[in-house]
């Protein structure tokens, strides 16, 4: 799933409130072979601090997310999206319900999916 705040974020801002080390490439692997759990297990973004830092709307969209049953929730790039990992398409319909109702003039939720046993560079698997 993926929600929107309905704010928007510079990514030079967002670059420019950076203090730690960006993500190292050791989940490309994983990422490029979707795994739940794998993916779930390790996820982060190193621009997330700073993202939550410059916009608190952010930071409501991840509380919201965190009370409407999801578990893994990280911000799209540097912002201002947030996507929730669900293992079922069932489970992510669930938290949308839960989060459609909670949400705040301007948000935009929308469930998405997978490709699904793909590999992003070598075709199918």
């Amino acid at each position: 799933m993926v929600a929107h705040p309905g704010v928007f974020l510079s990514t030079a801002a967002v670059f420019s409130h950076q203090t730690n080390v960006l993500t190292t490439t050791s989940l490309v692997p994983t990422i490029m072979q979707f795994n739940f759990r794998g993916v779930s297990e390790g996820v982060r973004n190193d621009l997330q601090a700073a993202a939550l830092q410059i916009e608190p709307a952010i930071g409501e969209l991840f509380t919201a997310f965190e009370n409407s049953g999801s578990s893994v929730t990280f911000l799209t790039g540097s912002g201002s999206a947030v996507v929730s990992l669900s293992p079922s398409r069932e489970e992510a319909e669930r938290v949308a319900k839960n989060l459609r109702a909670v949400a705040r003039n301007g948000w935009r939720i929308e469930v998405a999916h997978t490709l699904g046993e793909v590999s992003l560079f070598f075709g199918a698997i």
